[in-house]
């Protein structure tokens, strides 16, 4: 049964493509913040708040939006924080794992529906209230039925609350309930998971639901930057701290983890959004659990249109390699280090243990499950 990893190890956090929407949030929070600043003047309380204390612009801003007893600022931000997880989740991923914490499995999401329980309500704590109902795709390995795809839904209720700290806004949606979780699977390849379905779609509901049940934190920050982390951080949060070491001081850290394949899966990290101007790094190092075994899955860097090409071959195509035109690949990867430049766009790197890639004297010489870890950046 796959469960989520460690809190101290946040799940893969997301910037989104849209910057300009981004920016509007961003100068959106600041807005609510300066007429934070304004009710400030009008109501004569500045000297309350910076007495006693030599207080920055900044820090008695803060101050009065952290106070839940200015109720009217604090729903404003909150619209605002909302308004951006709308745009946050859809095609991105969250991670399924195992008891150690690796990555075993992910969930696409394809639709997130986002539902206020109680605008009208007079009770602030009602009016932080959402339903999210939740829709997508993905894969699991499971051990009886081997690389498993499903449909996966699942409905959410989540009360947000926020703590905005030098100029960003650290956004808790906690999970208050979770029903009507679905994993429905569309194809399972071991025989032994056919016959059993039953088992299968039982391991992987708990796979989903105990990865939704930590919740998640939205952090945002005035440069219209957004991420979003597994479970509950605060302001010590820094985007994916993981088994790699982090030498690049100057980039956005994208994934820093680590994903157990076992012959005949494989494992996606994206999407991946470059812009103008923009270079991504990557480092891979692939090591078997045994360590007498030899180890070393494909390493593929996709367009988003290849990618989904890619997809659609399984579990048919095997027999019919595509005409992939990678922008980076590697195969039978022990170490591998990349950097690309001068591309735009939205990008997979897919981490391949099966025969897709592999010659078939590889294949044959690689039975062993292992471990690959991922440190995959961006200077932006």
């Amino acid at each position: 049964m796959a469960r989520p990893g460690p809190h101290e190890k946040p799940e893969p956090g997301t910037r989104r493509l849209a910057r300009p929407a981004s920016m509007l949030f961003a100068l959106a929070v600041l807005g609510s913040l300066a007429a934070a600043a304004g009710w400030l003047h009008h109501t004569g309380k500045l000297g309350a708040v910076t007495q006693g204390a030599a207080l920055t612009y900044r820090d008695w801003i803060e101050n009065v939006v952290n106070d839940p007893g200015n109720e009217t600022y604090r729903a404003e931000v909150l619209t605002r924080v909302v308004d951006a997880y709308r745009e946050t989740p859809v095609g991105k991923s969250l991670g399924l794992r195992n008891d150690a914490g690796q990555v075993v499995g992910r969930f696409r999401i394809e639709v997130a529906e986002v539902t206020q329980l109680a605008a009208a309500d007079n009770s602030p704590a009602a009016r932080r209230r959402y339903d999210v109902a939740l829709s997508g795709s993905g894969e699991l390995w499971h051990q009886t039925g081997g690389r498993v795809r499903f449909a996966g839904s699942a409905l959410v209720t989540y009360e947000v609350d926020f703590r905005v700290h030098n100029w960003r806004v650290y956004a808790w949606f906690t999970c208050l309930d979770l029903r009507r979780a679905e994993f429905e699977c569309t194809h399972i390849d071991h025989v032994l998971g056919q016959i059993l379905p039953g088992i299968v779609r039982k391991a992987g509901r708990e796979a989903l639901e105990e990865s939704l049940r930590p919740g998640f934190t939205l952090v945002l920050d005035s440069a219209g930057n957004c991420w979003c982390a597994h479970g509950r951080v605060g302001t010590e949060f820094r985007p994916r701290k993981g088994p790699m070491p982090e030498t690049d001081t100057d980039c956005e850290t994208l994934w820093n983890d680590v994903s157990r394949l076992e012959r005949g899966f494989r494992d996606y990290l994206g999407p991946i959004e470059l812009h103008a101007g923009e270079e991504l790094r990557v480092t891979v190092q692939a090591r078997g659990l045994d360590p007498h075994e030899n180890f070393g899955p494909d390493v593929l860097l996709l367009t988003e249109s290849e990618f989904f090409a890619y997809e659609e071959r399984y579990p048919d195509g095997f027999d019919r390699p595509p005409a992939l035109n990678p922008v980076e690949a590697g195969y039978n990867v022990q170490r591998q280090n990349f950097e690309v430049k001068g591309r735009t766009g939205r990008f997979y790197l897919v981490l391949d243990y099966t025969e897709f890639g592999l010659s078939h004297e590889q294949w044959k010489r690689q039975t062993r499950p292992g471990l690959v870890e991922y440190y995959v950046r961006a200077r932006r």
